[in-house]
């Protein structure tokens, strides 16, 4: 299963964080996430951290949350704790009764169902989420070793999500993302489509200049070599490259 997910702050999200990091982080502090904990961050990707820690006020330096690049997408990640944390801090969360397994004619792990308690007004609601095991396909060994405790994780992070919609959106764990990884891995490396593979060579056989230029840029002998992240990159590289000479891309 394809999974994309790209972390978005929203005007609701700046709203809600303090106005300045100075204020929430001192200098030095500020030198660590920077240079240590987001190091492989853009400018606007390490704003978009620095407002997360804030709004969820979680610590980066003691691995409370942490930003994570997949290709080129960056998630905002945190552990199963740093969930609980958030919400045990609306004084409306209780854990509730223990995580109910879904098995197959054959006894294999299907699902499991995560139970919490949410507090509205004066009554405590019961709030559930089921994560399938068919869902996530980490490399992560301790699926292999620890199925039930890795999915149990997947399923009571989407209920805490689903019980704290403000104060949890946009916050993944490892468990959830372990798959993300995998797809960004497959796109990485998948080929372009034969198919798309001899459209482009037709558009470049009487430009043989530009080609040994797009193979140069992607390190590859032939076009069917490329992938398509590749191609991505190669489109913006012609339209800069046509940019420079005044046309029109």
């Amino acid at each position: 299963r394809r999974i994309t997910m790209t972390q978005v702050i929203s005007i609701d999200t700046l709203n809600h964080a303090p106005k300045k990091a100075e204020n929430y982080f001192t200098q030095e502090q500020m030198s660590i996430i920077k240079n240590m904990i987001a190091k492989n961050l853009n400018e606007d990707e390490y704003k978009m951290f620095i407002y997360m820690c804030m709004r969820h006020n979680l610590d980066p330096i003691a691995k409370q949350i942490y930003a994570v690049k997949r290709g080129n997408q960056m998630t905002i990640q945190t552990g199963i704790d740093g969930l609980r944390l958030i919400a045990e801090r609306t004084s409306k969360y209780s854990p509730g009764k223990q995580t109910d397994y879904g098995y197959d004619e054959k006894g294999k792990l299907i699902s499991a169902t995560a139970h919490i308690k949410k507090k509205v007004g004066n009554e405590w609601h019961d709030v559930s989420a089921t994560a399938f095991l068919s869902e996530y396909t980490g490399k992560n060994p301790m699926w292999d070793k620890m199925p039930h405790v890795m999915l149990e994780k997947c399923a009571e992070s989407r209920a805490i999500r689903r019980a704290f919609p403000a104060d949890t959106s946009g916050l993944y764990t490892d468990a959830e993302m372990e798959q993300t990884t995998q797809t960004v891995q497959n796109q990485e490396s998948a080929k372009i489509s034969p198919e798309l593979c001899a459209d482009i060579e037709k558009r470049l056989e009487t430009q043989e200049e530009l080609k040994n230029k797009i193979l140069a840029f992607c390190d590859i002998k032939k076009i069917e070599d490329m992938t398509e992240i590749q191609l991505v990159s190669v489109k913006k590289f012609v339209e800069k490259m046509k940019e420079v000479k005044g046309e029109t891309a």
